[in-house]
């Protein structure tokens, strides 16, 4: 499965800034361990990430995703069942 990141600077803000490092990790247990995940970069800041999901149905994926960018500044999104498998 294949999964697009992006990310950008607020429209509010002063001056732009750009992503330097992102991750992503996966769970297929609620949250409770986590695995992390190879991102692609691609054009204009956006990355990609190929995951591998379990063969069985009726779990969910959650993910938790981090940016950085030069000046220090950071953030950080955790969604626990961001998605069901089938």
């Amino acid at each position: 499965m294949s999964l697009g990141l992006s990310s950008a600077t607020q429209e509010w803000l002063d001056s732009v800034t750009k992503v330097i490092t992102a991750t992503l990790s996966v769970s297929y247990d609620g949250g409770k361990t986590w695995r992390p995940v190879s991102l692609h970069n691609r054009h204009g800041g956006r990355r990609t990430a190929d995951i591998r999901t379990p063969r069985t149905s009726g779990g969910f994926v959650s993910l938790r995703a981090t940016a950085a960018d030069g000046a220090g500044d950071s953030v950080s999104q955790e969604i626990i069942r961001a998605f069901g498998l089938s």
